[in-house]
C-alpha cells in the first residue's frame, strides 16, 4: 500500500513539474515568436518629443510611452515642422513614413475636473475633442484643404490581447477611422485613444488608400498598436529596450 501511494505521489509530483515546465517553454516560444515578427515589422522605439515649438517654448511631454512604428515609419521626432495643435493647444507629433503614411501621437494626464485642469491635462472628452483639431490643422496644412472629421463621441471600444514577457496582456483602447476630404485615393485615419486611471493617449495611423486595405499594413499597424505603454512601466522598457539594438 505505501510503495502504491509513493509511486501515485510520484507520478503526480513528476506530472506538475512537466505541466509547469511545459508552461514556461510555452510561454519562451511565444516570447521569441512575438520578438521575431515585432523585428521583421516594426521599426525602433517612439523618439520622445524634445525642443522648442515653432513659438520658442520648450516642449513639455506630460509623461514617456512605449511604442513601436511599423517599419516605413521613422520613428524620430521631426522638429516644431511635426507638431499640430488646434485653438486648445493640444498637440499632435507626427512620424513621417512614405506617402500617406504617418503615424501623429498625442499625450495628455486625466483631469479631475473641468474646472482643475492644468497644463497638459484635459478630461477624455476634451482631449478627444482637442484631439480631432489636431487632425484637421494637420489635414489643413499638409493637403491645403479643410476637413470635418466625425465628432470623436461615438467611439466603438476595441480590445487587444498580446503578450508581455510572455504573459498575457490586454490593451483597451476606444477607437474610430476616417477617410480624409481628397475625391481622388483618400488616404484613411485610424483612431485609437488609450486612457489609464491619470493618463490617457491617442495613437493615430495614416494609411493610404492601397493599405487601409492590405491585410499585411493593417496587421503591421495591429502589432504596432499592441506595443503601446503609457503607464509608468513604459520608462524602464524604453531603457531595457536599447541595449538590444
Amino acid at each position: 500500500m505505501r510503495v502504491l501511494l509513493f509511486a501515485t505521489m510520484l507520478g503526480m509530483l513528476t506530472g506538475c513539474g512537466l505541466s509547469d515546465y511545459e508552461k514556461r517553454m510555452d510561454e519562451q516560444r511565444s516570447r521569441l515568436e512575438l520578438f521575431d515578427e515585432e523585428g521583421k515589422l516594426l521599426s525602433d522605439i517612439i523618439d520622445m518629443p524634445k525642443g522648442k515649438d515653432s513659438y520658442g517654448n520648450v516642449i513639455k511631454v506630460p509623461f514617456e510611452i512605449f511604442l513601436r512604428f511599423p517599419k516605413p515609419v521613422w520613428p524620430k521626432f521631426q522638429g516644431p515642422k511635426a507638431m499640430y495643435q488646434g485653438a486648445h493647444k493640444q498637440p499632435l507629433y507626427r512620424y513621417e513614413g512614405k506617402t500617406d503614411m504617418n503615424v501623429l501621437v498625442g499625450l495628455a494626464m486625466v483631469a479631475s475636473s473641468k474646472e482643475k485642469a492644468e497644463e497638459n491635462e484635459a478630461l477624455p472628452e476634451d482631449f478627444r475633442a482637442r484631439v480631432r483639431e489636431g487632425i484637421m490643422d494637420f489635414i489643413s496644412r499638409e493637403y491645403r484643404m479643410s476637413a470635418t472629421p466625425p465628432e470623436f463621441t461615438d467611439l466603438k471600444k476595441d480590445v487587444r490581447q498580446t503578450t508581455r514577457e510572455g504573459r498575457p496582456h490586454t490593451l483597451e483602447f476606444e477607437t474610430i477611422f476616417f477617410d480624409d476630404p481628397r475625391r481622388q485615393d483618400p488616404s484613411r485615419f485610424f483612431v485609437f485613444f488609450n486612457t489609464h486611471k491619470y493618463r490617457q493617449a491617442v495613437v493615430i495611423y495614416q494609411l493610404s488608400a492601397q493599405q487601409a486595405n492590405d491585410k499585411a499594413a493593417l496587421h503591421a499597424m495591429d502589432v504596432s498598436l499592441k506595443t503601446l505603454e503609457i503607464l509608468p512601466a513604459a520608462k524602464a522598457m524604453r531603457a531595457a529596450y536599447r541595449p538590444r539594438n
